[in-house]
Parts: C-alpha cells; sequence; structure tokens
C-alpha cells in the first residue's frame, strides 16, 4: 500500500521544505511567532512525516553503502545550515528584532511615536476587540510595533466581542474593531486605530488631566443627570469614562461662566436664551472657550418662530452660522422623518465614525457663510434623496413632498467653527436626538457624540504625527517593440540558451570520456 504512494513522497518534502522557510522569513519579518507562522510549522512537520512515512527506504538507503559516503558532505552541510538558522532564529526571538523592508519605511513607527514609547512610566494595556469575521492582521501588526518598542510597558490581546459578551459589556463596547487602552484605573476607548490615534490614547493615559464641561440648564434642555424621554445620561457617562466632568450651568441664577469650563454644552433648549445669556458666551468665546450646540427645529420646542433667537443671531453674525426652520425628510426612510448620514467630511470630528452610518430622528438644516477669522466645515450628509421641508403644516399633517420652496439633498446636519486667532471652537449639529439615551447606542451615533464634545474642548489629538514621505511611482508600459523582445526572449531566447548549454556539457564529457 505504502508502494502505491512512493511516488508522492517528494511532495510531501517540497511542502514541507518550502513551508518551513516561509515560517522563517515570516518570524524573520514581523518579530514574533504569528498564527500563521505556526500553521505553517505544523505544515512543515506534517510534509516531513509524510515523506517519511511514504519513502522509509530511502531515509535508510542514505545511511548506507557508496551513496552514503558521497551524501556525507552535503548531509554535514545541511545540517550545519539549519544549525545557523536555529541559532539566528533564536537569537532574534529572544532579542525581538525585525527589519521593515519597505523603501518608504511604512512598517516603521515614527520618532514621536518611538520617543513617548520608550520613555512609558505607567504600564499599557490594550484590549482589540475583533470579531472572526473581520481581519486582525493590520490591527495586529501595528500593535506588535508598539509592544516591540515598548520596553515590556505596552501588552495587547485580541478579544472576541461575540464569544466574550461579559469582557465586551464591561468594557462599554457598542461596535466591532474597537481598542480599550487601560493604565492604572484610567481608561481610553479608540474607534478607529492608527498610530497616531493609538500614541494619543496612551499620551492621556499618562498623563491624566480631568477635561471640565458644562452643560446649561434652565431652558427645559435635554437632562444629563436624571433619566427622562430625552435624557442624554448614557453620553455623560461615556464622556466620564474618558476623564471628563459634567456640571451643570445655570446663567440665570449664577450669571458667570467658571473659569475651568473648557466647552459648555447646550442641548435642545425648549424656550429662547436671554440676550444677557447669550452675551455671556459670547465672551467666553471671545476668549477662546468651545461651545456645542445640538439643536432642534424650532417648531418641535416652545420656541415662537416669530420671535427672533438671540443665539442663533448670535452665532450667524460672529461665526456665520445659519439654520432654518425646516425638517429633514427622506422618503426611502420609515419613518420618513428619520434622516440617515453616511457621507462625512474629512475631518478630526468624523474619523471616528468613517463606514459608518449615523441617524437623526427629527433634524434640520445647518449652513454656514464665511466671515472673516473663522474657520468652518460641513460635517455630515444626508443621502441625495432626501430634502428639507420648509412647510410645517404640512409636517403636521403628514402630507409631505419637495417644492421649490425646500432644499433638495444632500443636506448638512453639523457644522465645525474655529476663530483663527482665539482658538474658540463651535460646534453646531441640527438635532438633539441622536444623542440622548433612546438613540446614542445605534451605530455610530455614540462615537460621534464623543468626538464632537473631544474636538470643541480641544481633546482630540495631543500629538500630531510628523507626515510619512511616500514615494510616488508610475507604471510606464512598455512599447510593442519591448513587449515582443520580452515574449520572444522568454519563450524562445531562454529554452535555445538552456538547450546550448546542454548540449556544450554534454560534448565536453564525451570528449573527456
Amino acid at each position: 500500500m505504502v508502494k502505491k504512494f512512493q511516488k508522492y513522497a517528494p511532495a510531501g518534502l517540497v511542502i514541507g521544505l518550502v513551508a518551513a522557510a516561509a515560517a522563517l522569513i515570516l518570524r524573520i519579518s514581523t518579530g514574533q511567532l504569528t498564527l500563521t507562522a505556526k500553521i505553517l510549522i505544523g505544515v512543515a512537520i506534517l510534509g516531513m512525516i509524510l515523506f517519511v512515512a511514504l519513502d522509509p527506504q530511502s531515509i535508510l538507503d542514505s545511511f548506507k553503502g557508496r551513496r552514503a559516503r558521497y551524501s556525507s558532505n552535503a548531509t554535514i552541510l545541511t545540517l550545519a545550515v539549519i544549525g545557523i538558522l536555529v541559532i539566528v532564529n533564536l537569537f532574534i526571538y529572544n532579542n525581538n528584532v525585525s527589519w521593515d523592508l519597505t523603501e518608504d519605511k511604512v512598517n516603521t513607527l515614527r520618532t514621536e511615536s518611538l520617543e513617548i514609547l520608550q520613555n512609558l512610566e505607567v504600564p499599557v494595556y490594550a484590549q482589540a476587540f475583533y470579531s472572526s469575521s473581520t481581519s486582525t492582521d493590520s490591527a495586529d501588526a501595528l500593535l506588535s510595533n508598539f509592544k516591540r518598542n515598548s520596553n515590556g510597558m505596552f501588552e495587547y490581546e485580541f478579544i472576541d466581542p461575540y464569544q466574550n459578551p461579559v469582557i465586551a459589556n464591561q468594557a462599554g463596547i457598542t461596535r466591532d474593531q474597537t481598542v480599550v487602552l487601560t493604565s492604572g484605573d484610567q481608561s481610553e476607548q479608540l474607534s478607529y486605530l492608527s498610530e497616531e490615534n493609538l500614541l494619543n490614547g496612551i499620551v492621556k493615559l499618562q498623563n491624566p488631566e480631568t477635561t471640565v464641561v458644562y452643560v446649561l440648564t434652565g431652558h427645559g434642555e435635554d437632562n444629563f443627570f436624571e433619566s427622562s424621554d430625552f435624557s442624554m445620561i448614557n453620553l455623560r457617562e461615556a464622556l466620564e469614562a474618558k476623564n471628563y466632568a459634567i456640571e451643570t450651568l445655570n446663567l440665570v441664577s449664577s450669571p458667570v461662566i467658571p473659569e475651568d469650563a473648557q466647552a459648555i454644552i447646550i442641548a435642545a433648549p425648549q424656550i429662547l436664551l436671554d440676550e444677557s445669556e447669550v452675551e455671556l458666551i459670547g465672551e467666553y468665546l471671545d476668549q477662546g472657550g468651545a461651545l456645542v450646540l445640538f439643536s432642534e427645529p424650532p417648531f418641535l420646542t416652545q420656541v415662537d418662530t416669530a420671535e427672533t433667537d438671540p443665539l442663533w443671531e448670535y452665532l450667524q453674525t460672529n461665526w456665520g452660522l445659519v439654520m432654518s426652520n425646516n425638517l429633514v425628510i427622506d422618503l426611502s426612510i420609515d419613518p420618513v422623518e428619520l434622516a440617515v448620514a453616511d457621507q462625512y467630511a474629512e475631518h478630526a470630528i468624523t474619523d471616528a465614525v468613517q463606514g459608518y452610518i449615523t441617524f437623526y430622528p427629527t433634524a434640520h438644516s445647518v449652513d454656514f457663510e464665511t466671515v472673516t477669522g473663522v474657520s468652518a466645515n460641513d460635517l455630515i450628509m444626508t443621502s441625495s434623496q432626501s430634502w428639507a421641508e420648509t412647510d410645517v403644516n404640512a409636517i403636521m399633517d403628514g402630507q409631505v413632498s419637495p417644492e421649490e420652496a425646500d432644499t433638495m439633498g444632500p443636506i448638512n446636519l453639523a457644522t465645525a467653527f474655529e476663530n483663527v486667532s482665539t482658538g474658540a471652537r463651535v460646534v453646531v449639529v441640527g438635532d438633539s436626538d441622536f444623542a440622548s439615551d433612546s438613540y446614542i447606542q445605534a451605530y455610530g451615533n455614540r462615537d460621534l457624540a464623543v468626538s464632537i464634545v473631544d474636538w470643541a474642548s480641544s481633546n482630540e489629538n495631543l500629538i500630531s504625527l510628523t507626515p510619512a514621505e511616500s514615494t510616488s511611482r508610475v507604471l510606464v508600459a512598455p512599447t510593442k517593440g519591448i513587449q515582443l523582445a520580452i515574449i520572444l526572449g522568454g519563450l524562445v531566447g531562454l529554452p535555445l540558451l538552456i538547450a546550448a548549454i546542454g548540449i556544450i556539457v554534454g560534448i565536453r564529457r564525451k570528449r573527456t570520456g
């Protein structure tokens, strides 16, 4: 039975040697014994076993007679080479060495990253929550690179959130491919993984500072501390997990903004702010403060739409904000007043939700006009099938259709402003429900809400990495003449050369007897 399959023995040997070589190359290039390398080692062992099992006689023959004498030198040389490779591999394993062979060093950490990692004072542990349906290759490469350069101060592990739901719930995981960094009793959650994001998370953990944010009260705003139909307790807890302190601020009873306020949140006021309150907010922003406004369509609040909104007027005059009393409608969605967005501008706020949808139960449009000294960026766009409905009566009657007075989609739902002189920041979103307890856990809503507060309070990036230099390459197609030369050289020239060499060697052997 064995002789029947003896002819397949060399295949086992070849497979084993190729797998062994591949495992060694992978081990050297990655600097660690990855799962792929382990699988290749297993394949190599199985290949060798298959070779011995199918052709044991060849092994026995190699140790006796003339064949053994002639092959002894080759055997010794082979064992020497294997020994050298084993020693080199052990040296690499013990010294954690790897080489980046790419021209642009795309697998090498930036100088800033290396300096911070080599001077870590407190150990950092990363939990990467990746399901079995997503690839971990790029994440593993980056995390292992951080570990390799941290002098033992950075460790990580991959966790499948579906197979380990208890751990995922304890970590507050709401979506796949989330990384949680922990250092001591502090933690930092990364919605997307990159060298810059990972480094900034580590820096925040090494230097924990409380960010104080005040939420305005006294106008029927959404509640951050007590459960209700429009509470934002989940958002508060998510911010507190990132070392934020959330405090209340009532500018009517106490007409002063605390000096430690790094941002103010106004979430869906049901009545208009007084002009004196807006003046205080304006003075605060003139000093480099930050404001986050989660706004609702006025006709859905208790605001008399015939009155002038002092806050809207201030933001339009000083920041260029343009908001309208409309409601975004999309007939492809049920219910139609649910605005869905999957288009985002390139901005630090939207980095967290690129590739995810976010939705806004009752939203109105947000636009801007150019104001000297203020930079503005649209952030979130609805689909082209949506429009901003201005007929309030039609909305109330449930009979909506796009008309000439309406703005057709895509509709912008959020804008970020920054004063280039003072550094003051303002973010306005044409909906507040997306961040409420009822909707914040859906899709990318939570990440967006947290990212908005991060950016407004200048807490998004502590370190900006030096951009990597890249080499641009252009593939120039060879001319027809060169293509013909390549084909003839490969199909005709090379075989003729081999044949000629064979003939010459044959003639010389004949002459020498």
